[in-house]
């Protein structure tokens, strides 16, 4: 669903392993960001035994929506293009780059950077856990944020990427310390350039710098617009 389509530098993520599983699903990318589809994929003998006489078949079956042709023709344009453009290739060449900037990044702020881990486009980034490491005031101040993520380094630095250099992550569901990056297949390196480099200056501020900005820029300007009909042109931090 998530690790298949190209995503991580091969067709299914299970190719790294060099194993081949009996069933397989697939979604999500496969409909190009245009259609929903899902689809499975399964041998042919389990298949059959499943599937294979008249009275099974009627087991498996679709409601409203099932074998939509538009929904077909997208998913088919969907892997033509992904390999005439080389999609593919592409995801693993700009993920090994970017695994490889976000190591050095590792290496420049071995305090904050607990791990980088993925493949191809499919990375994450773990942060070490520093929230003891504030004043009692500012542990206290992001404690009370109304934020599925306060306490997390991840909060801060996500929300403020995004205030400051315009680049949008994801978090994850299990692992609060986790940012999840994971850019289209069409990404070139001037655009993880851009990632590692915002992180980089972002991370040099240290953690109670990054509590200050956070709670001036990205609280400030939550706090502002509960009070406003409109958004100001720009950011609270970038007009003091």
């Amino acid at each position: 669903m998530q690790c298949g389509v190209g995503r991580t530098g091969r067709f299914f993520a299970f190719e790294h392993a060099g194993v081949v599983p009996d069933v397989v699903t697939l979604a999500k990318s496969l409909g190009g960001g245009k259609a929903a589809v899902g689809a499975m994929i399964a041998r042919g003998s389990l298949y059959r035994k499943a599937y294979g006489s008249r009275d099974s078949a009627m087991i498996h079956g679709t409601a409203t929506f099932g074998g939509m042709g538009e929904a077909c023709c997208t998913a088919l344009e969907t892997l033509t293009v992904l390999y005439d453009e080389g999609l593919i290739d592409n995801a693993a060449r700009q993920g090994n780059y970017l695994l490889e900037r976000l190591r050095g990044l590792q290496r420049r702020h071995p305090g904050l950077i607990k791990e980088v881990r993925g493949a191809g486009l499919m990375v994450g980034v773990e942060f070490a856990d520093v929230s003891a490491l504030l004043p009692g005031g500012l542990r206290r101040a992001v404690g009370r944020l109304d934020d599925p993520l306060r306490g997390s380094i991840c909060l801060l630095v996500g929300s403020l990427l995004l205030a400051e250099f315009g680049v949008l992550v994801a978090f994850t569901e299990y692992n609060r310390n986790v940012i999840r990056l994971e850019p289209p297949l069409v990404i070139g390196a001037e655009h993880i350039d851009q990632l590692v480099d915002g992180l980089d200056r972002l991370l040099a501020r240290g953690v109670v710098r990054l509590v200050r900005d956070y709670l001036r820029t990205v609280q400030g300007w939550k706090l502002w617009m509960r009070g406003q009909d409109r958004a100001p042109e720009r950011p609270l931090a970038a007009a003091e």
